[in-house]
């Protein structure tokens, strides 16, 4: 899978779980969150928690969960 820029296409669908890849400080961070096309947000859920994370800069579907 490849990283997509923000720039060129964005998750179609809500509420699925994506890997995404923002800036915070100096710091690039990658974790799991949420897209909202309604509000045209990513949101990392943390628990029972949902926080919205801004410069998101590219993202990418989660793969598929391994089979045992």
């Amino acid at each position: 899978m490849k990283w997509i820029s923000v720039k060129d296409e964005l998750p179609e669908n809500d509420f699925d779980e994506n890997i995404v890849s923002y800036k915070h400080n100096d710091y690039r961070i990658v974790t799991v969150a949420s897209y909202d096309s309604e509000t045209n947000t990513f949101k990392e859920v943390t628990s029972s928690f949902s926080y919205q994370i801004d410069n998101v800069t590219h993202w990418m579907p989660l793969p598929e969960p391994p089979k045992q």
